[in-house]
């Protein structure tokens, strides 16, 4: 049982997930005397691209107290209202489709939008696409961020872009400099395990020891501690239209104009890299 009280957490692996982990962890339990050490190799490079992800990470930094303009700029980061799938359809008019982040305001606009799409599948000749009734995808649209030049009553949820490999050297820094975690640059060459099965200590590369009551395995594709475990590698390929990626920059693209009829937003022009 993980309570906090002067246990030991061995946390492998850096990179975004390891030091997100790292810093949850010991801002929840460090006050009742846990310790937390991540341990991670200098010769196994993390996978350092750019990312996006869901509102969730918004209310990760909330909950480090962590603000906007501590870590944004420090990792090249910009917001996110939603994913944009190109090439969604064939259909004219529905070539592309916005799949927005949550608003208050969608309780306004959703119920029209559900009926107008219904009313269409029946055969009635109704606006149906998404993009002229929910926020997220205008603004997108304006290259807009969601912070409003003028006072706004409605929350709108987003997410971010940012460069990964930032993210966890910014993290890494948050999590030994303020919250007291423990970093050895170490390779991990053995699992040690009694026989009852439970995790005693991680041995690296020299001999080295390195015991705790938890282990958490955020080694990635290597994922050390579970083969320990004989835990088996369940693969998903043959339901994967994609298994690849090719990553580079793009230039900023200009901004789309508001459907017809629709006065373009007035907000707060986002930053580095696009808001979609």
């Amino acid at each position: 049982m993980i309570d906090g009280l002067g246990q030991h957490i061995v946390i492998l692996g850096g990179g975004t997930a390891g030091w997100m982990t790292a810093c949850l962890i010991a801002h929840r339990w460090r006050a009742r005397g846990m310790r937390v050490t991540l341990v991670e190799s200098p010769e196994i490079g993390i996978v350092g691209v750019g990312e996006g992800s869901t509102p969730q990470l918004e209310h990760f930094f909330d909950t480090l107290g962590i603000a906007e303009d501590a870590w944004m700029p420090a990792c090249d980061a910009t917001y996110k209202l939603g994913i944009g799938f190109e090439g969604w359809s064939d259909r004219a008019g529905y070539e592309r489709y916005f799949h927005p982040f949550p608003t208050a305001l969608d309780g306004h606009t959703a119920p029209q939008f559900f009926y107008n799409a219904r009313a269409r599948r029946t055969g009635r000749d109704v606006e149906a696409h998404p993009d002229r009734f929910l926020l997220p995808a205008r603004l997108a649209a304006a290259h807009c961020a969601p912070q409003p030049a003028e006072s706004f009553p409605f929350e709108v949820s987003y997410g971010y872009h940012f460069d990964a490999y930032k993210v966890g050297a910014f993290l890494a820094g948050h999590a030994t400099g303020t919250l007291g975690v423990d970093h050895l640059q170490r390779r991990i060459a053995n699992v040690e395990r009694i026989p009852t099965g439970q995790i005693t200590a991680l041995i690296d590369t020299d001999g080295g020891r390195i015991s705790g009551d938890f282990f958490v395995d955020a080694s990635g594709f290597r994922s050390t501690i579970f083969a320990a475990l004989d835990v088996p590698f369940v693969s998903y390929a043959d339901a994967l239209f994609n298994d690849r990626a090719v990553v580079m920059p793009t230039a900023h693209a200009p901004a789309r104009r508001s459907p017809a009829g629709l006065a373009p937003p007035r907000c707060r022009r986002a930053g580095r890299g696009t808001s979609r």
